[in-house]
């Protein structure tokens, strides 16, 4: 069953990493998008919400392996997953 797994605080990260599993995807959101600054070493997709990566002046300061998303790209995970959960801490 995908999973999309939306963090929104970076110290999620640790708990959420072990539980990625195939066809899973990882979304940054709020203060999530913090997490965004390391290098990510999984085999799911992640993106970061833009607006959030913006408000935080994180542009380009990105891993290379975490793509934005937009609003409509956020609908377009939920839409294409079988759950959504929710990550904070």
């Amino acid at each position: 069953m995908a999973t999309l797994h939306v963090l929104n605080k970076a110290a999620a990260w640790t708990d959420c990493e072990p539980l990625l599993g195939p066809g899973d995807a990882v979304l940054l959101i709020e203060d999530g998008v913090y997490a965004a600054r390391q290098p990510l070493s999984v085999d799911v997709p992640i993106r970061a919400l833009d607006p959030d990566v913006q408000a935080r002046g994180l542009s380009g300061q990105l891993a290379p392996n975490v793509e934005l998303a937009s609003f409509d790209d956020f609908v377009a995970l939920v839409v294409s997953h079988d759950r959504v959960v929710t990550w904070s801490q």
